[in-house]
């Protein structure tokens, strides 16, 4: 369970930045299970979290990734991204301070593989979801898993790069929310619009 200190620092980060955090609370033991079914099997190599906040999700990613496997956590939330690199460290993890949409370009210049698997708690919306799904297609090697949490963002997945298998509405989470499931069809940016 979360403490007080981690709640009130999320909370903070909610009415600061609200359209940037996409809830009040963190995300419950029971969604994390359901996100990490949806991913499916992490055999090794590169996974990326978006949004990692104070590292609930980052925890039990952590947990089952092989041995050889490495995890970059993106968050551009400093006051999150600071206490993220305070309370988790280790030889798999690297928490990146920077904006999402950035990851091609942050595996190109650390010489990194492309990502097997992307999960993104990210709110995207409108003209930043071509955006989001364009460095997502850019970073994942083909056949590679996104997962993207969002209640409303159905009509903003549509992207030539992936093919989308599902989703599933999970009530068992403050506010209840959608896990939805894409698989990247080339690895590289969609360029026909």
């Amino acid at each position: 369970m979360n403490s007080l200190r981690e709640r009130l620092i999320f909370l903070s980060g909610f009415f600061v930045r609200p359209a940037t955090v996409r809830s009040v609370s963190q995300s419950t033991r029971h969604m994390t299970d359901r996100i990490l079914y949806h991913a499916g099997a992490m055999n090794g190599g590169v996974v990326v979290e978006w949004g990692a906040g104070l590292g609930v999700l980052t925890r039990r990613l952590l947990q089952v990734i092989p041995p050889d496997g490495y995890l970059l956590s993106f968050e551009n939330h400093p006051q999150y991204a600071r206490e993220l690199k305070r309370k988790l460290s280790g030889p798999q993890l690297e928490v990146v301070a920077e904006d999402a949409s950035k990851t091609p370009e942050y595996l190109r210049q650390r010489g990194l593989p492309k990502a097997s698997h992307i999960i993104s708690t990210i709110p995207i919306r409108g003209e930043d979801a071509g955006q989001m799904l364009d460095a997502a297609a850019a970073a994942l090697e083909p056949g590679g898993r996104y997962v993207q949490i969002g209640l409303w963002c159905s009509r903003e997945l549509k992207n030539s790069s992936f093919q989308y298998h599902g989703r599933e509405l999970v009530w068992w989470n403050v506010p209840p929310e959608v896990i939805h499931v894409m698989e990247c069809r080339n690895g590289s940016a969609n360029t026909g619009g």
